[in-house]
């Protein structure tokens, strides 16, 4: 199995959010590709498009980010302004979970149809070549907050084998305290209110639901991951008592829930 997904966001200061996804699967002789593109306003419903059509994946020039999808109607680019991080996630498995933030914080414009959002953005690509229904995980939470001149992202899981890292502007530290609401180290603290909730459910009936083959296909256990997906207003502080106001996308996801562990 090998699996390529890129994921990138943009939030203006209204708090107007898009969220992309392009992903590749080859897997028992068959490859899979699908794209998704979800968006929220302030004060409106999230809405989500899926697509199996072909597309080109995301395209790195320099420090820049361009994808473009024209059956959902979507176009973005990225400017980096944060140095990128790339490691290895679990560098003890039979398999590899290669994480690429290749841009942890960035100058983003996506349009999604007659639809503008423009600020700060995101993007990473992950590759796994371990099936995700056999990581070592029981739950994860997952994060990127942006704002005028800081950003963070964070990762943490819990199980078999445990991790909490969080890169603040292209600077890697492990070991921070990451709970659903607020993230700490002894360089920074963030905290996170107001959550919008833009999408909640088993990847069954989310992320797999316009790839009926796959859900046939894929076992029971991924089908069962339960994710919920925010939008949150944030605050980082900094040395100094420097704060910075900005927005936060964040996830939690249950692999395992107690009864199965």
């Amino acid at each position: 199995m090998h699996l390529t997904k890129w994921y990138m966001d943009a939030t203006s200061i209204d708090g107007r959010c898009a969220l992309l996804y392009w992903a590749s699967l080859n897997w028992m002789g068959c490859h899979f590709r699908w794209s998704s593109v979800l968006t929220v306003g302030p004060e409106g419903a999230p809405r989500e498009w899926r697509s199996r059509r072909r597309s080109s994946a995301p395209q790195e020039q320099g420090t820049t980010l361009a994808w473009t999808h024209p059956h959902l109607q979507v176009r973005g680019e990225w400017d980096r302004a944060a140095p990128a991080v790339e490691c290895d996630l679990l560098p003890s498995a039979p398999g590899a979970v290669r994480w690429h933030c290749v841009h942890p914080r960035s100058r983003a414009v996506v349009e999604v149809g007659d639809e503008r959002i423009e600020g700060w953005g995101y993007a990473e690509r992950l590759e796994l070549s371990i099936p995700p229904w056999k990581l070592p995980i029981d739950e994860l939470q997952w994060g990127r907050f942006c704002g005028d001149g800081a950003g963070a992202v964070w990762i943490r899981w819990s199980g078999q084998s445990p991790l909490s890292l969080l890169v603040l502007d292209g600077e890697v530290t492990r070991g921070a305290d990451i709970g659903l609401d607020r993230v700490e180290s002894a360089r920074c603290v963030l905290d996170l209110d107001a959550p919008t909730t833009l999408r909640s459910g088993t990847l069954g009936t989310t992320v797999l639901r316009s790839t009926p083959l796959l859900r046939c296909v894929l076992p029971a256990s991924l089908r069962s991951v339960e994710e919920t997906k925010w939008l949150s207003a944030g605050r980082l502080m900094q040395g100094g008592g420097r704060a910075t106001p900005g927005w936060a996308v964040h996830e939690r996801v249950i692999m395992r829930s107690e009864t199965a562990r």
